[in-house]
């Protein structure tokens, strides 16, 4: 007797369908199609049921397909999971989701998926864990029900732990009240001109010691990668009797630091004196991490004076640079004059607010010149140089400081409605790798009111930093609907951009701004055929910490016509267009043959036991060879264009439970089906 069912499926859905996997069980044996109930994201554990048990059975049945069952790639999904409802000896399998509901779903069958049930597949945002999912498998035979477990392991979006994908900006916004405290925002993904305001703009950081005031914050990551320093000038000029002026004869002799190994938990703030107690100021503090000295070197502006006692003094002197080298910001060696350079053309002039850069083992540094309030930059291979009585010319031995430049930026557009003149508080840092605008540094300049500016930062940029001549003001990059601001207004001021890493990127958003962080992103993956482009979907399904959800946009990567060009899958990268620039991949499956491929199960009796034939038919133009898998075993089988090939599986079985045949070419997986029989 022969009995032949015919029902091809593909395991895969066609370019721009809904994305499955084809991590198959081994063995198994689908009989109809089961139902699946969709579950939500974090919803307690949801079941899949397969339909019910045919009987009889072979005794055993379901021990038997349980110790088969197995499910390739676990360790690595990317992808949704296909899940089998049979095993090879007619047990019926059921599945829920015991843990990880947040990143996997059990959906509705699809008759494109073949007998089984699918699993939706959430990833982690970029720059977070991969996510446990564990997965029970109940096997039932009508007589005997076990149980399996699975864990599947779900990796996160892509990102490069060693590379720094994003920005964060701390800064204050000005003098009124509330404005002298610290700030974060965080960039728009890996874009140093466009900007979120975190915290809903509310400054992050007061102080509680001194004079109560911060400005001019600076942070600065360690060689080690993982700490943070943030250190900021201890000064309140609201309501400060004497204003600026004061503040440089009888002002603070400390910085204030904070320390953290993640942007978000911080350290109790320090309040550490630095200064000699002939100094009347410590404004501006930076620090920068010395390789040679194997040092931080923290550096400042002080007025100095012959006299200790600040009642004894009448007017500003002029500001120099000073330093002190420590391990820990907490411990400092005594200050030292790093520039000294009277610029008097008013009380209290000299140089001030050094940003400093290392390129190519030379160290840059811009900072502002206080008698023509502009910046000027200079270049040493040794950091701790000193300057005094005049500032450097253009020549010089290479361990000195030599100018290469003056004004930068003036007389340019600023691009907010004004020209770039006068500033101060320049933040120089490098663009990361990727950074969409293209430039190799960013020197950002605050432009205060009272140097005729937008009362925030101006930001300028150079492909080449050995050339001070080529900062080219690029306001009209950066709109003010780019700033982060801050609910009183204020944009910000005097601070410092730090370039960081999608973790740590990802930590600040979710701490600051959950509503922007990204969560889970669907899996995605497409399929298409030799020598045809994929078609990629236009959007990204996210899921927010807040728990809202976003369809955002992707911009992907060119796809070469080589990466299509044989079967095969590969990966495409892209950027969704959501407010943290998150970045995704989808997988895409190339299939080797032009045509479907046809396939059918059949059996028949030979010496009171069942042969399995199964019958590939090539409806394509290429000769291929399909890999047979059936619950009796595997063969390769070439096929030419336009013909038929079997092959024969021996069962000895004189009953044979209903079950199912595959045939893969290329990785593309065909199924069908064929009907329990007797040769009693």
């Amino acid at each position: 007797m022969t009995t032949m069912t015919i029902l091809p499926r593909r395991i895969r859905r066609l370019a721009g369908a809904a994305t499955c996997a084809t991590l198959l069980a081994a063995a198994t044996v689908p009989l109809a199609a089961g139902s699946a109930s969709a579950a939500p994201v974090g919803s307690s554990p949801t079941t899949a049921a397969a339909p019910a048990a045919p009987s009889p059975l072979p005794d055993g049945a379901a021990r038997h397909d349980a110790e088969e069952l197995a499910i390739e790639g676990l360790d690595d999904v990317r992808e949704d999971l296909w899940l089998p409802t049979v095993g090879a000896q007619g047990s019926q399998f059921s599945w829920r989701i015991r843990s990880g509901g947040e990143h996997a779903a059990l959906q509705d069958q699809d008759q494109d998926s073949g007998s089984g049930a699918i699993v939706q597949v959430r990833r982690p945002a970029a720059g977070t864990d991969a996510a446990p999912v564990r997965l029970e498998a109940t096997i039932d035979d009508g007589s005997q029900a076990i149980t399996r477990e699975f864990t599947a392991t779900v990796q996160p979006m892509p990102s490069d732990p060693d590379q720094d994908e994003a920005y964060v900006w701390a800064f204050f916004t000005g003098e009124g009240v509330g404005g002298e405290k610290i700030s974060l925002a965080a960039s728009r993904g890996n874009d140093a001109l466009d900007w979120n305001t975190l915290n809903d703009g509310e400054p992050l950081f007061t102080s509680e010691h001194g004079e109560e005031g911060l400005r001019d914050p600076f942070i600065l990551r360690a060689p080690d990668g993982d700490t943070f320093y943030l250190i900021a000038t201890d000064l309140k000029i609201d309501g400060r009797e004497g204003g600026f002026q004061g503040a440089q004869v009888d002002g603070s002799l400390a910085v204030e630091v904070w320390e953290s190994t993640d942007l978000v938990n911080w350290s109790d703030q320090r309040h550490v004196v630095v200064n000699t107690e002939h100094a009347g100021n410590t404004w501006a503090p930076e620090a920068f991490w010395d390789a040679e000295r194997e040092t931080f070197v923290l550096y400042w502006a002080s007025n100095l004076y012959d006299t200790a006692d600040p009642d004894d003094r009448t007017t500003p002197s002029y500001n120099r640079m000073m330093y002190a080298t420590t391990d820990d910001f907490t411990t400092f060696s005594e200050p030292q004059v790093w520039i000294d350079v009277d610029r008097r053309g008013q009380d209290g002039a000299g140089s001030i607010d050094v940003t400093v850069a290392e390129h190519e083992g030379d160290y840059h540094r811009v900072y502002k010149d206080e008698k023509s309030m502009t910046l000027r930059q200079e270049r040493s291979s040794d950091l701790l140089a000193t300057v005094e009585d005049s500032y450097p010319g253009a020549t010089g031995a290479d361990d000195e400081w030599v100018e290469l430049g003056t004004e930068l930026g003036s007389g340019q557009d600023n691009g907010y409605g004004g020209t770039f003149t006068e500033s101060e508080g320049p933040s120089l840092f490098p663009a990361n790798e990727g950074d969409q605008n293209g430039y190799e540094y960013y020197l950002f300049a605050d432009q205060p009111d009272y140097h005729g500016g937008p009362n925030h930062y101006v930001p300028m940029a150079t492909d080449d930093i050995t050339d001070a001549s080529s900062w080219q003001v690029i306001g009209e990059q950066m709109p003010q609907s780019q700033f982060p601001q801050n609910t009183d207004g204020g944009r910000p001021r005097h601070g410092t951009v730090v370039p960081v890493t999608r973790e740590q990127y990802q930590g600040v958003l979710e701490a600051y701004a959950p509503q922007i962080a990204v969560r889970t992103v669907e899996a995605i993956s497409v399929s298409t055929e030799v020598g045809t482009a994929p078609q990629l979907p236009d959007s990204a399904h996210l899921e927010k910490v807040d728990g809202s959800v976003e369809e955002a946009e992707v911009i992907w990567d060119e796809i070469p016509e080589e990466a299509y060009e044989q079967a095969g899958t590969f990966v495409v990268s892209g950027v969704a267009q959501d407010d943290s620039r998150q970045p995704v991949e989808a997988t895409v499956t190339v299939d080797g043959s032009a045509g479907e491929i046809g396939l059918e199960g059949a059996t028949r009796c030979v010496t009171g036991t069942n042969v399995l034939v199964t019958t590939v038919t090539n409806e394509g133009s290429d000769d291929v060879t399909a890999t047979v898998t059936t619950p009796y075993g595997r063969q390769d089988l070439t096929v030419a264009e336009g013909s038929r090939g079997s092959a024969a599986f021996t069962t000895r079985e004189a009953e044979l439970p209903a079950g199912e045949v595959t045939a893969e070419v290329d990785g593309a997986v065909t199924t069908a089906a064929f009907p329990a029989a007797s040769c009693g």
